[in-house]
Order: C-alpha cells, then structure tokens, then sequence
C-alpha cells in the first residue's frame, strides 16, 4: 500500500468517526457547514462543526517534511479529500446526519480560512427521485396530447 492510499485510509477515518459523533453526540444540532482543516505548519488534519466544535484532530507526519520533493501540497490533500467524499455520497453519508441547507463542507487552514469548498448541496441541487425520471416521458407526452388537443 503506498502513502497516499494510506493518507487517504487515515483521513476517512478520521472523517468517518467525526461523522460518527455528529449522528450520536450532536445528533439534535441542525449542521449547516462542517470544516475539514488542514495545518501543513504542524502536521494536522481537524474537523470542526459550525458550532465551533472539535470533532476529531490527528497529527499527520506526512504532511511535515524539511525535503520538498517530499512534501505534500494543498492541492494533493484537496484530491485525497474529494475521493473521501465520493466515497461517502456514494453511501448516503448526507442522511446520516443532521443538515440544514445550503450545506457545505469547507477545506480551511489553521485561520479558519477557506481553502476549498469541498462539497455543496442545496435544497435545488437535491437528486431528483428515480421514479420522476422514469416517468418523465409520460407525463411529457401527455401534456403535450392534451395541449394539441386544445388547439
């Protein structure tokens, strides 16, 4: 297993039990933001809710490292959290835990600062229901029949 396949293992843990508190803990808390935040300064990952809570924080020693050619960037660890994220919309992580929309999962430095909006979903983003799109086409043909109909 290479590093970044363990980075990734290392940080959807960390995701997952954070997730885990939000669905027991902070199970009554409306959750409109949740903040992934990444120090390469001191090696750590954290995530917070919009409550200004601490969820789950981990040192990550490959993030530190005095050799460049060996150092991770922002953009690879942004990469590693959207496959996380994939990974978690493809399980419905959503209805697992409480959230009011917009919500939106934010990548910020150790100021809090937005780095990257990570994940974005609003009450118009929603997937339609398989059903609706099944059923699109004869509902279409129908309103079309009875508007020729009229004329």
């Amino acid at each position: 297993m290479n590093s970044q396949n363990t980075l990734s293992s290392y940080l959807e843990t960390l995701v997952r039990e954070s997730l885990q508190l939000l669905q027991t803990q902070y199970a009554t808390d409306m959750l409109t933001d949740l903040y992934w935040q990444v120090d390469l300064t001191s090696g750590s990952f954290a995530v917070w809710n919009d409550n200004q809570q601490q969820l789950a924080k981990a040192s990550v020693k490959e993030w530190v490292s005095e050799d460049v050619d060996k150092s991770v960037s922002l953009a690879e660890i942004e990469q590693v959290l959207r496959q996380i994220l994939s990974k978690l919309e493809a399980e419905n992580f959503l209805e697992k835990i409480n959230v009011q929309m917009p919500f939106s999962i934010l990548m910020v430095d150790e100021e809090m600062e937005t780095l990257s909006e990570l994940y974005f979903l609003d009450d118009e983003a929603m997937p339609l229901d398989n059903n609706i799109i099944r059923h699109i086409d004869d509902e279409l043909d129908s309103f079309f029949k009875q508007l020729m109909g009229d004329c």
